[in-house]
C-alpha cells in the first residue's frame, strides 16, 4: 500500500462514515498537528517581554518557560486536533500576538515561518497591568485562530464587619455567685 492508495482509501472510508447511505463499522479518526507552533507576543510600540502562563486543560499545568523572553511552544509536534489553549499575560497597553514555526520544526524549505499575526486592542484601564486572558485554538484543519481575549481588572475592596457589643449577663444567673 503506498501513500496515493492510502489517502485514497482513507478518504473513502471517512465518506462512507460520513454518508447516510453506507453502513461501517465505528472507527475514530484521530488528527494531529505535524509541526510545533510557537506564541511570540510584543507590545504594539516597544518588544518589551512580559512571561506568560499557558493553561493546556492536563494535569501537568502551565507549560514550562519560553527559551527566549516573549516566545513559548503552545502546540507541541505531533499535537491532537483541534486543541485549544489559554494564555495569561500581564499587559498594560496593546500587543501583538505571533504564531509561527518553531526553529527547529523541520516544516519543508520554503515555507515562511510565520503562520498569522493577532492584534490584540489595548486593556480598557490605563497606567496598570492587568491580567489579559487570550484563548488560541489550533482548529480541526489545523489553523491557529485567536477565538477570544479579555482583561481582568481585579479591584480590593474593604469591606466592615459590625461588631457586637458583649451582652451583659443576667442578673439572678450563674455569674451572680450565688451559689
Amino acid at each position: 500500500l503506498n501513500a496515493d492508495e492510502a489517502v485514497a482509501r482513507g478518504c473513502a472510508l471517512q465518506a462512507a462514515m460520513l454518508s447516510p447511505a453506507f453502513r461501517v463499522r465505528d472507527y475514530a479518526v484521530h488528527d494531529v498537528s505535524l509541526y510545533p507552533v510557537q506564541l511570540t507576543w510584543a507590545s504594539a510600540g516597544a518588544g518589551d517581554a512580559v512571561s506568560m502562563e499557558v493553561d493546556d486543560g492536563e494535569a501537568d499545568g502551565a507549560v514550562e518557560a519560553a527559551k527566549k523572553p516573549g516566545t513559548s511552544e503552545i502546540f507541541k509536534r505531533f499535537n491532537p486536533l483541534p486543541c485549544t489553549k489559554l494564555l495569561q499575560l500581564k499587559r498594560s497597553s496593546a500587543f501583538l500576538l505571533t504564531a509561527s514555526y518553531g526553529e527547529d520544526s523541520g516544516v519543508p524549505q520554503g515555507t515562511p515561518p510565520t503562520i498569522a499575526e493577532f492584534s490584540v486592542s489595548a486593556p480598557p484601564v490605563k497606567d496598570k497591568e492587568v491580567k489579559c486572558k487570550v484563548k488560541v485554538r489550533l482548529d480541526i484543519n489545523g489553523m491557529v485562530v485567536v477565538e477570544s481575549a479579555h482583561a481582568l481588572e481585579e479591584k480590593e475592596v474593604e469591606v466592615e464587619e459590625a461588631v457586637a457589643a458583649p451582652a451583659a449577663a443576667p442578673a439572678g444567673g450563674p455569674a451572680a455567685g450565688g451559689g
